[in-house]
Order: C-alpha cells, then structure tokens, then sequence
C-alpha cells in the first residue's frame, strides 16, 4: 500500500454543551503536505524511473482518497487519474500488484492519451485510441510493456516535470535545526565528491558526458514517523548516448547504448558510472519482472 506524505495536528477547542460533567472536545484538523518530488524508495528492482513515479502519484491518489479532494491542488488533479491506467500502475513500487488497489477507469486512459500527445508521443497515443475501444488485459501488459522503450522517454519526463511542479508547491520537509543542518551537511559533501570527480550540476542531478546520476532522498510516511527517521539516499546512474533533450534517466528505458542502475551508496554509484563510461554501446534490457531489491 502506498502511504501518502502529508501530517494531521488535531487541537482541542472550546469546552461545552452536554454532558456537564465532561463538556465537549471540539476537534480542528489541520493538514500540512510536503514535497515528494526527490524521494525514492527502491524496494523492486528493474525500471525505477517508471516505479519512482507510481509512489509520487500514489501519494497523489491517497491524498485525494483520504483527507478529500479539497487538498490537491490543480496540478495534482491532473495527475491523479494516472493510478487508474492499469498499463501505469503495473510498475509497482512495492512488491505486489497494486491491481486491487486502485480502479481502473476510461478516465485513466483518456489522461494518459492526453499526457501522450502533449509530449508529442502519438504512436502511444494511437494505441491508448485501441485499448480506449477494446479495454483488456492483454492489451493492459502490452501498453505496460511499451512503456520501457525509449520512444516513452519524452513522455516520461513531461509527466515528472509536472509531478516536480505540482510538488513545488508545498513547502520541504522540517526535521528540526540540528537534524535539518545535517541533512544539508550531507548533501554538500555529495555535491563536493561529484564536482571534484568531473560531474556539473547542482544537487541533486549531476551530469558528465553520457552519464547522469541522479540523488533520491527517503523520507518518512508522515511527521509522526520523523523521530526515528535517519537520512538515506540512493543514486540513479545512468548512460544513454542519445538522451532526448532534457532527458532524464535515460540509460533506465530499452534500446542500444542505455544502461541505467540504483546504487546505495555514493562511490558505488561512481564505480558503476565509470564502468558505464568505459563500456561499449549495447543494447539495454531490464528484466520486466520485479524482483527483491
């Protein structure tokens, strides 16, 4: 189940009314979201890019879901009916299906179909125009499965550019000063130990010649979980030789000269970037299974 990333105060109001002897506790709820845009949480393996964005717009959906429709903004509502293209949702961040989780629905297609054809991916959006006559399952795993090439690859980053923009929105997450400075500590060593080895950018997304690494933050469900919350990042290495313009993990989609990989660590991802470096182009496959990280 995906969780979403929002904090619930409740504040005792004024006393009265019946019975006497114990008044009336008047309740206020106050909702407080945070941005999501960086957090990844790698729990399966095998095309992230895509699972990273399901957890994004889960978040989305359970939003909608539980606190209602009144705490999504406009550009969250865009988004939101994403979790109902089964095609999508099949790239589960979690290991198991999330097939009972949400419905699947014509408006699911329709926002899908729209997404497509803003990033100018028309042959996606013609077969969106077939399962849209003659909804299946097979037809379901087939569009999934379309989502690995790298002719997806625009598409994709529209749907993350909106997703950062929608997150924008709401303020970052506050651990607290002491915590707050070591987080901020361990980002600029990050960023020193890239710009040293030859990578441009600025956190969290650096670039050196063909390959990109990528900085991912997990966070806590909720507030009330930050106590025993410990900073931890994961790195998203990939190298693809003709990325689209403002591509983004490029190296994780199919097709020759991609290579693309989650490390836990900052110097493994720089041995799994030099490797990518060094190796010659070759066509990319992910496993379209996940498996246990």
């Amino acid at each position: 189940m995906i969780h979403e990333d929002s904090e619930r105060q409740y504040f005792s109001g004024g006393i009265e009314g019946l019975p006497k002897a114990f008044g009336r506790l008047d309740m206020e709820e106050s909702i407080h979201c945070y941005q999501y845009h960086q957090i990844g949480h790698f729990w399966v393996k095998g095309q992230e890019q895509w699972r990273q964005l399901a957890y994004m717009i889960g978040t989305i959906y359970d939003k909608y879901e539980y606190p209602g429709e009144k705490v999504l903004s406009r550009k969250e509502k865009e988004l939101l009916r994403l979790m109902e293209f089964a095609p999508f949702r099949e790239w589960s961040p979690i290991n198991e299906s999330l097939e009972d989780r949400y419905p699947a629905t014509y408006e699911g297609i329709e926002r899908m179909m729209a997404l497509s054809k803003e990033a100018g991916d028309n042959s996606y959006a013609r077969l969106l125009r077939i399962c849209r006559k003659h909804p299946s399952k097979r037809i379901e795993h087939f569009l999934s499965r379309r989502l690995l090439s790298h002719k997806r690859e625009k598409l994709y980053v529209l749907i993350w550019h909106k997703l950062k923009a929608a997150s924008e929105a709401y303020d970052k997450r506050d651990y607290g000063s002491s915590q707050n400075e070591d987080i901020k500590t361990k980002r600029r060593v990050i960023d020193s130990r890239l710009q040293s080895e030859g990578y441009s950018g600025k956190y969290p997304e650096y670039r050196k010649r063909d390959v990109q690494i990528i900085v991912t933050e997990e966070h806590p469900f909720t507030i009330m979980e930050s106590e025993e919350f410990v900073f931890r990042t994961q790195f998203m290495v990939s190298k693809c030789i003709k990325p689209v313009k403002g591509g983004r993990n490029s190296g994780f989609f199919t097709g020759w000269g991609r290579q693309g990989k989650v490390e836990d660590t900052l110097e493994a991802s720089l041995r799994e970037a030099d490797r990518m470096g060094q190796t010659k182009p070759r066509a990319h496959q992910e496993a379209v299974k996940g498996e246990d990280r």
